[in-house]
């Protein structure tokens, strides 16, 4: 996902009266005497970061998940070979 989608799913939040409510009390706090625009767009850089780095660590719990598959289908094989190895070296004594 862009940046750009995520700025878009924010803004949609705040057009439907959606918030977060913990974060829109942290930019409530952070300037209370801001215009509500500027709050609101305040919260919409916010949010969308939010959603960022939520789709990253998503991204990135799955790409560790399929390396250890990886990892493990890797290690089945070649303990695999080495069983056949093994037991050709056996075969041919």
């Amino acid at each position: 996902m862009t940046d750009k989608t995520f700025y878009q799913a924010a803004a949609a939040e705040v057009a439907g009266g959606y918030v977060d409510l913990d974060l829109w009390a942290k930019v409530n706090a952070k300037d209370p005497n801001a215009a509500k625009i500027e709050r609101q767009a305040k919260y919409i850089q916010l949010r969308a970061q939010e959603m960022a780095w939520a789709s990253h660590r998503v991204a990135a719990s799955l790409f560790r998940r399929r390396l250890m598959e990886v990892g493990a289908a890797v290690t089945g094989a070649l303990l695999l070979y080495a069983a056949c190895l093994v037991l050709t070296h056996l075969h041919n004594r």
